[in-house]
C-alpha cells in the first residue's frame, strides 16, 4: 500500500480523529474553578451595631449639695463625614464646651475617622447629645454617672479640721515653749498644710468634673453602598471567565502541539512532491 497516497486521501479523517482525541483529553484533565466557591453566593457584609443606651433627660438634676461626675461616650457614623465633623465641633463650641483633643485618621478601607475628647457644661450635655443625634447616625451611646458626694464631703470635712488644727498649733507657737517643742509643732503644721494643699486640689478637681462633663465622640465615615455590597458573585464570574480563557488557551496550545507533527509531515510531503516533479522534468 502506498502510504503517501493513503495519507493524502484520508488526511481529513486523521485530523478529525486527532482533534477528538485532544478534546477528550482536555475534558478529563480539566478541573472546574471552585476556589472561594462559598464567596460566590454574594452575601452582603454586615456591620455589628451596639444597642443605643437609653439615657435620662438630664444629667445634672440632683440637689445642690450632690456631686455627680458624668462621662458620655458616643459613636457616630455619617455619609457626609466633613459636614458632620464641622457641625459637631461647632455644636460643642456653641454649648461653651472645651475641645481637649482631636485625632483624625483613615482606616484600612480609606474611610475617614475622628476621635474627639471634650469638656462640656453638665447642664448643657443633654442638649448637645440631642443635637449630635440629629447630625449623624448613633451607633452606640454610653453614659456613666459617678456619685462622688461622699468623697467630696469627706474631703471638705478633713479640710476644715486640718485648718482648725493649724490655727491651734499656731496659737501654741505664741506661748513660751522650748525650741524642741517649737520644731515639732512647726513640722506638724507643715504636714497639715501639705494635706490641705492635696485636699483643696481634689475638691477643685471634683468641682470642675461636676460642672464640666467629659465627652468622648467617635465619628466614622459611613462606608459607601459599593463597599457594603458584596461583589463576590461578580468577582467569581470574572474568575470563571478568566479560567475559561486560560482553558481555551491551553486547548489551542494542545491543538498546535498535536497538529504540529502533521503540519511538518505535510510540508515534507509537499517538498518531496515538488522535488519529484523537478526530477521528472
Amino acid at each position: 500500500m502506498d502510504i503517501k497516497k493513503h495519507f493524502k486521501k484520508n488526511w481529513q479523517t486523521y485530523l478529525i480523529i486527532g482533534l477528538l482525541l485532544v478534546l477528550i483529553g482536555n475534558f478529563f484533565t480539566y478541573r472546574p474553578f471552585h476556589s472561594d466557591s462559598e464567596n460566590i453566593l454574594g452575601i452582603s457584609k454586615s456591620y455589628y451595631r451596639d444597642s443605643i443606651s437609653n439615657y435620662k433627660s438630664s444629667y445634672y438634676d440632683g440637689e445642690a449639695d450632690e456631686k455627680k461626675i458624668t462621662t458620655a461616650n458616643i459613636n457616630l457614623e455619617s455619609e457626609n463625614y466633613f459636614n458632620a465633623k464641622n457641625s459637631i465641633l461647632n455644636s460643642i463650641k456653641a454649648k461653651e464646651g472645651i475641645i481637649l483633643n482631636e485625632n483624625e485618621y483613615e482606616d484600612n478601607k480609606g474611610n475617614k475617622n475622628i476621635y474627639i475628647n471634650a469638656k462640656v457644661p453638665s447642664n448643657k450635655l443633654n442638649l448637645l447629645l440631642e443635637e449630635l443625634k440629629n447630625l449623624a447616625e448613633v451607633k452606640s451611646l454610653n453614659i456613666i454617672i459617678d456619685d462622688v458626694t461622699k468623697s467630696y464631703i469627706d474631703y471638705s470635712d478633713r479640710l476644715n479640721r486640718y485648718k482648725e488644727q493649724i490655727e491651734k498649733y499656731k496659737n501654741m507657737l505664741k506661748r513660751n515653749i522650748t525650741i524642741e517643742d517649737e520644731i515639732k509643732i512647726q513640722n506638724r503644721i507643715d504636714q497639715l498644710e501639705d494635706q490641705i494643699f492635696y485636699l483643696k486640689k481634689r475638691v477643685n478637681e471634683i468641682d470642675n468634673d461636676v460642672e464640666y462633663s467629659t465627652l468622648y465622640i467617635s465619628l466614622k465615615e459611613k462606608p459607601s453602598i459599593l463597599e457594603n455590597i458584596d461583589f463576590l458573585g461578580f468577582k467569581g464570574s470574572i474568575k470563571l471567565f478568566l479560567n475559561s480563557l486560560d482553558s481555551a488557551f491551553r486547548l489551542i496550545v494542545g491543538l498546535i502541539g498535536f497538529l504540529l507533527p502533521f503540519g511538518i509531515i505535510y510540508l515534507v510531503y509537499k517538498l518531496i512532491k515538488k522535488f519529484s516533479k523537478k526530477n521528472r522534468n
